[in-house]
């Protein structure tokens, strides 16, 4: 009996049965609590499923009414169309301006993001309906080629009389009628109509493809969806068959009558109510399926639980014993002044002979850090420029074998004027002051991080993480908080890249983070960069804003030109535009004035003029751009002061005459010169056509007017020797940028 006993104790104590019964325990351990957590969790499973129709609902409802307000602002910046104005001065009906509005009306359907059917545009004086196929009488539309039994011509009229500037109809087919055959024209749509009391004399009505916008936005184990007006009246109904809707108690989201679920939200924009009709079977039918998979699910993982437990331990046990058999086999040919005893327990003589191995091998991994230091920096850089590695383990030391995700951190450095000035020789001993403070900064606080120098003012850090977490955003603000100490020196800029899941993504990864940097907000201040960046910050200058910039400057109009650029850049401040936007505008005003100069024969500007890489700030860059202009501006007026008595005449008889008929004839009569040597002479001298020199001065003329006073447009383009209206127009938004109105509006707004 003692001896199977002992033998009973060998056998369990042996590796492989302890390992076997510890799998087993954990088994036995996760099914239990698996069990428990199902019994726990099962009474709010119907909880959970009514909680997600409620959240499917909730979306359905955000995005719909997002896309009401969609259709909404479109239909209301058309009001602002410029054909649409110029159709309504006409005192008949311009047929031309008439089908440019209606190919504005297609291209605003064509899009498809908007899931619109069609959109007319109604004009209440002439009683004309324009579509994105045609015009016609409002009477003949709406009875012959859109009727409908419910939304009749009388109905529309009556509508489009009403104060309210949005509204919403209940959903219906168009059919177009000839001769008593009616034609299906559309398929069941959403109307709406847009008003604005801003613009009376026009009015939008919109056909919402409702197949299109319900399968973009409704989300839902079924299709039953109602929309309500704020009436309670039913406007679209997508269900098998069309039910008497129940009311909703108060406090509650949803109601459950005859086994069917009714869910219920309410559009905060357009008072709207969106009901989703779920039957009870549906939610039912989850739980069952639910149940089912679960035990199923259950059963599977503690089968092949329990048949990957014996596998891992008969593999695990074979390595454990050839271990022990090769430690007794050290301590027996390799006698140390402290053996350590052979044990019966495999464990515990491991155990005791693991840190005699890693004392042995700690000498030769300080060696080996040494030297992959320096292999790791070139094996960083091959793998930057994509430069084939002369070394096989060039992937094994920067990235574990390519298999780690990871992100970079680059850090440029910025000095300003006042170090330039005071330090300009100490530029080296800082930068590498700097790049050893972030080396430890990195290393002590993100493990397994490497940092290089890159370039002479980049700094590089490769870091190992899944996500960009706590620690790296506190490293990165501790190093911020530090540099900041000195900061009328210098600045950094800080960059993080997305994360990559291979080191073969090393080169598109460093190309994205300079992208990112560049990126960076136009100041002398250290910025982190974690957000994603646009590869070109699309931010235009108003078209009014730049014709204006080059009337002024090629009029040599100095404190104009100056005070129009500080708008430009006004603009840009406001827009929040970044360091490389700023830096392409002064590059474009660079060019501006580089071209003047050359037209002009005044030879180019310098190119030191525009140092910038030194300008970190609005005000240095207005302040060098002031600088440039005056000195252009002072170019310009000394070349034009020049006395040359043909284009002197000719500009003095055209300031005294612009309200008449000024011609090249004209001119070139009283000069006693032939009108083509005029034309030719006045170009090269001025760098500009005869014909738009006086269409500037009328038009310069008519912006003053237009800001000093209140008299009608079509007045002050007589004034100015206009006669035709649509001329007026045109040369006015050619110089300025913009229409007479508009300019007027946007003066007025400065005002």
């Amino acid at each position: 009996m003692l001896n199977r006993l002992l033998q009973l104790k060998r056998k369990t104590s042996s590796i492989f049965i302890k390992l076997l019964l510890g799998f087993m325990a954990i088994i036995v351990l996760l099914v239990s609590f698996n069990f428990f957590s199902f019994a726990f969790f099962r009474n709010n499973i119907r909880n959970e499923i009514i909680s997600y129709n409620n959240n499917n609902l909730n979306t359905t409802t955000k995005h719909m009414e997002q896309h009401l307000q969609l259709v909404h602002n479109v239909a209301s910046s058309l009001f602002m169309n410029g054909k649409l104005q110029s159709l309504e001065l006409t005192p008949q009906l311009d047929y031309i301006l008439a089908k440019q509005v209606i190919n504005d009306l297609q291209n605003t359907v064509s899009n498809q993001l908007l899931y619109l059917d069609n959109l007319f545009v109604y004009s209440v004086n002439r009683s004309f309906v324009m579509d994105k196929t045609m015009g016609a009488d409002a009477k003949m539309m709406f009875s012959q080629y859109f009727n409908n039994e419910t939304y009749t011509y009388e109905f529309w009229m009556e509508q489009f009389k009403s104060p309210q500037g949005f509204q919403i109809y209940p959903a219906a087919s168009f059919s177009e009628t000839t001769y008593a055959i009616s034609t299906p024209k559309t398929g069941l749509v959403l109307p709406y109509i847009v008003k604005s009391s801003l613009y009376p004399n026009y009015v939008f009505l919109g056909l919402i493809d409702t197949d299109k916008f319900l399968n973009a936005y409704h989300l839902s184990i079924n299709d039953s969806l109602y929309i309500l007006d704020p009436q309670g009246k039913v406007l679209f109904s997508h269900a098998a068959d069309t039910q008497q809707i129940p009311e909703l108690p108060p406090d509650r989201s949803y109601i459950k009558i005859n086994n069917s679920y009714y869910f219920y939200t309410r559009g905060a924009e357009t008072g709207l109510t969106y009901i989703n009709v779920v039957p009870d079977a549906s939610i039912s039918s989850q739980i069952v399926r639910l149940n089912v998979t679960l035990f199923g699910l259950l059963a599977v993982s503690v089968v092949i639980s329990i048949v990957i437990s014996v596998l891992f331990t008969v593999r695990f046990n074979n390595p454990v014993k050839k271990i022990v058999e090769s430690i007794r086999h050290m301590n027996a040919n390799h006698k140390t002044a402290s053996p350590i005893a052979d044990h019966a327990n495999e464990f515990e003589m491991i155990r005791e002979n693991v840190g005699r191995i890693l004392q042995t091998s700690e000498a030769v991994h300080q060696d080996l850090a040494t030297k992959n230091n320096h292999l790791m920096y070139y094996a960083f850089i091959n793998k930057l420029k994509r430069i084939p590695g002369m070394f096989s383990t060039e992937q094994d030391l920067l990235s574990g074998g390519g298999t780690k995700p990871f992100l970079f951190v680059l850090f440029r450095l910025s000095f300003k004027q006042r170090f330039q000035e005071e330090m300009k020789d100490e530029e080296i001993r800082s930068i590498a002051f700097i790049r050893e403070f972030l080396q430890f900064m990195m290393s002590s606080r993100l493990e397994g991080s490497h940092t290089f120098q890159i370039e002479s003012n980049q700094i590089l850090s490769l870091v190992y993480a899944d996500k960009i977490d706590a620690k790296l955003t506190e490293a990165l603000e501790q190093v911020k908080s530090v540099m900041d100490i000195d900061k009328s020196y210098f600045f950094l800029t800080i960059a993080v890249s997305p994360v990559y899941y291979s080191d073969t993504d090393f080169t598109p990864a460093y190309e994205q983070t300079l992208r990112r940097i560049r990126h960076r907000p136009f100041d002398d201040e250290t910025h982190i960069l974690l957000d994603s960046y646009a590869d070109e910050q699309r931010i235009d200058l108003p078209s009014g804003l730049e014709q204006e910039f080059d009337v002024h400057l090629q009029a040599g109009n100095e404190a104009e030109a100056i005070q129009t650029m500080k708008r430009m850049i006004a603009f840009l401040s406001r827009k929040k535009a970044d360091a490389e936007r700023f830096q392409r505008f002064a590059e474009e005003l660079h060019v501006k004035l580089d071209k003047l100069l050359t037209s002009l024969k005044l030879g180019t500007e310098e190119p030191s003029a525009f140092a910038y890489t030194l300008l970190h700030t609005i005000e240095e860059l207005s302040e060098q751009l002031e600088r440039q202009i005056a000195r252009v501006c002072g170019k310009v007026r000394m070349k034009r002061e020049e006395r040359d008595p043909i284009i002197s005449f000719a500009l003095e008889y055209m300031e005294n005459h612009y309200t008449k008929d000024v011609t090249l004839d004209v001119v070139a009569g009283k000069l006693n010169i032939t009108p083509g040597y005029l034309s030719t002479y006045f170009k090269e001298k001025t760098g500009t056509n005869f014909v738009d020199a006086i269409n500037e001065i009328r038009i310069k003329r008519a912006a003053e007017i237009l800001t000093n006073t209140d008299l009608r447009i079509q007045d002050v383009a007589e004034q100015v020797g206009y006669l035709n209206m649509n001329s007026f127009y045109r040369m006015f938004k050619k110089f300025m940028g913009i229409t007479p109105t508009d300019f007027r509006k946007m003066r007025q707004g400065e005002s």
